[in-house]
């Protein structure tokens, strides 16, 4: 029997779905290609997961990378699926990335496995019709269009709404990827968990990742459920001083929402945030400041998906797609 038990405080919410007793493992690696050989670093970086994984079967890898160009993209990917099971692969270009006690933003790749007892759905949308069009000439095109797919989205994996943990990866930059939530949210209610990230906006940079293909004006939705609980958190800042004091807080307000020992936190930034940074680690110190041990997957995002802060934007709903974010989940075990 399967259910999930909502509980709002402040920027937090949680759910769980009760499946079985058994553990979901977490697993993050980087590499930073200094040889100039985006296929070396990809089969590195899988060979790396793999190693982490001990064995345990994945179902889903994560990847978050900077690097410049469709060609060095594409030689990534062959790295990457040369090593693990393509099926598996889905993620976005970014502005760089950090797990603990690391982060870049150039050439580099990061990767986050996930395995064990849980179940994975994943959803494609292709041909969005919007990475051409701009909100100041065609608001309400990009509205209707976005609307639609992501109510597209939810239709394709089948778990009910209210047994799913969902993570959002488009190539739909802040604002547009609110009009996306906005479609999910028709079709799941207010009180959905999803949490995600908008790829690299600048030309030739906008590509997301499904089954191991680049994809460009696209969006995925992966859905989720096992024996695990959520809890998130999302706080906005768009200068400097704040962008580290929200950092400290999200954390600090979701790891309070824990019970037991956590498998591990995924995290979007926005760029924005991170161009106010006179110190490129500051942001992820202050998330380890507060979340101390486990392991940490995040990116910086053209856009970012999960709950809304209050201090600054209304919402009637958990979740929302906005900027100059921090979104965070950390998921741990079902008690």
């Amino acid at each position: 029997m399967k259910s999930i038990f909502p509980i709002a405080v402040f920027l937090v919410f949680s759910g769980f779905v009760v499946v079985a007793a058994e553990s979901v493992v977490i697993k993050t690696v980087f590499v930073d290609d200094e040889q100039g050989n985006p296929a070396e670093a990809g089969l590195l970086a899988g060979k790396k997961l793999l190693a982490e994984m001990k064995g345990v079967d994945l179902k889903l890898v994560l990847i978050a990378e900077s690097f410049e160009g469709k060609e060095a993209k594409e030689k990534l990917l062959e790295g990457l699926g040369s090593v693990l099971p393509k099926d598996k692969l889905f993620g976005l270009s970014t502005y760089g990335s950090f797990v603990r006690n690391s982060v870049g933003d150039g050439d580099r790749v990061s990767l986050l496995g996930i395995g064990g007892d849980l179940t994975v759905q994943s959803a494609l949308q292709t041909e969005l019709g919007v990475a051409k069009l701009t909100m100041d000439t065609a608001e309400a095109e990009i509205k209707t269009k976005l609307l639609q797919a992501g109510q597209t989205l939810v239709g394709k994996n089948s778990v009910a709404a209210p047994n799913r943990f969902d993570i959002l990866l488009a190539d739909a930059h802040s604002p547009k990827n609110g009009f996306l939530v906005c479609g999910i949210l028709e079709k799941l209610g207010k009180d959905a968990l999803i949490l995600g990230g908008s790829a690299n906006k600048n030309p030739g940079q906008n590509h997301v990742y499904y089954r191991g293909v680049r994809y460009e004006d696209a969006a995925m939705l992966l859905t989720l459920t096992g024996p695990f609980q959520v809890v998130m958190a999302g706080r906005f800042a768009n200068q400097g001083e704040t962008v580290v004091q929200t950092a400290e807080e999200a954390t600090t307000t979701a790891v309070k929402n824990v019970k037991g020992t956590p498998f591990g936190m995924i995290a979007f930034s926005c760029a924005g945030r991170k161009s106010k940074l006179d110190d490129l680690d500051a942001e992820l110190n202050a998330i380890q400041k507060r979340f101390a041990e486990q392991p940490i997957f995040g990116c910086f995002c053209a856009g970012e998906v999960g709950p809304h802060d209050s201090t600054v934007e209304t919402c009637d709903t958990k979740c929302c797609g906005s900027g100059w974010y921090l979104m965070l989940a950390i998921l741990f075990p079902q008690r």
